[in-house]
C-alpha cells in the first residue's frame, strides 16, 4: 500500500475522483470480479485482502484463501 500512497499519479487519480485508496481498491476488486462472474467464473482472493482491507463488498461467492 506504501507505493500507492507515494505514487504521485496515484495520488492525482485519488484527489480528482474525491476517493480514498480503499475506495479505489474496492471499485477495483469489484469491477474485475463482476467480470469474472459475469463469464461464470468464481473470484478468488487472498485472506490479506479481507484482513488488512477489511470489507471491500466482496461478492459471496468469493473464495478467500
Amino acid at each position: 500500500m506504501r507505493c500507492y500512497e507515494e505514487d504521485l499519479i496515484m495520488q492525482s487519480f485519488l484527489r480528482s475522483n474525491k476517493v480514498t485508496l480503499q475506495q479505489a481498491l474496492a471499485d477495483f476488486t469489484n469491477r474485475t470480479h463482476a467480470v469474472l462472474l459475469d463469464r461464470g467464473k468464481t473470484p478468488v482472493v487472498w485472506q490479506e485482502m479481507v484482513l488488512d482491507h477489511g470489507n471491500l463488498g466482496l461478492h459471496p461467492d468469493t473464495i478467500v484463501l
